[in-house]
């Protein structure tokens, strides 16, 4: 992860797989797996200094997801 961007490996090479637009950033906070196997981070608005959790799960039957993650068009954080 950088600060706008989230990294993954897919089909054996790293792609973009989250964007965050300005003024929001991932905090450089820790950056972790949880219980269940997500891993977690913390998105930041420069301006407001508001902050959102977010996680990136392995999808089943049972899971809340929004979205699913796409090298081919990549999750955007902080578009209006």
């Amino acid at each position: 992860m950088s600060h706008h961007k989230v990294i993954a490996e897919v089909e054996g090479s790293f792609q973009t797989v989250v964007t965050v637009q300005e003024p929001y950033f991932i905090s450089s906070g820790p950056i972790f797996p949880t219980p269940d196997g997500s891993i977690a981070f913390v998105v930041k608005n420069e301006v407001t200094e508001a902050s959102t959790d977010y996680f990136i799960r392995h999808a089943g039957p049972t899971s809340q997801c929004q979205t699913t993650l796409s090298a081919e068009e990549p999750i955007v954080i902080g578009e209006d």
